[in-house]
């Protein structure tokens, strides 16, 4: 990440209400006490795309990416299989080309599915 990045300052926030003297009430969630607000920014999210507000839709995408950061942040933690942001990050990006919608012009034939499905049924655990 760049120098100035919003994404840096994300996780260096994360990091220090993760950290011993942070916030208590970050430090002990888990990742089953934080589903249920990661399953509502998500909905609120899809609302604002539904509405086609484009405020709503960029401060829910926030929160969504909010909730990954700190699911993520938590794995950080985890005492025999750890992961980072970047390790999720990572995992995207190597799976992103295999994943991708065909070009025009390239689409699969009639009865085809795309590669991003294929893909994705292809794996035991998805994105």
């Amino acid at each position: 990440m760049t120098q100035g990045s919003q994404l840096q300052r994300l996780v260096e926030v994360m990091d220090q209400l993760r950290s011993p003297g942070g916030c208590p009430w970050d430090a002990e969630q888990t990742h089953e006490s934080l589903l249920k607000y990661l399953l509502e920014e998500s909905y609120e999210f899809v609302d604002a795309v539904a509405a086609g507000n484009r405020v709503d839709m960029r401060e829910e995408l926030g929160d969504v990416l909010l909730q990954v950061y700190f699911h993520a942040r938590m794995a950080e933690d985890h005492p025999t299989d750890p992961f980072s942001i970047e390790d999720v990050a990572k995992g995207i990006a190597d799976n992103g080309c295999d994943r991708s919608q065909p070009a025009p012009g390239n689409c699969p034939g009639d009865g085809e599915e795309n590669r991003w499905a294929r893909g994705k049924n292809d794996q035991d655990c998805g994105y």
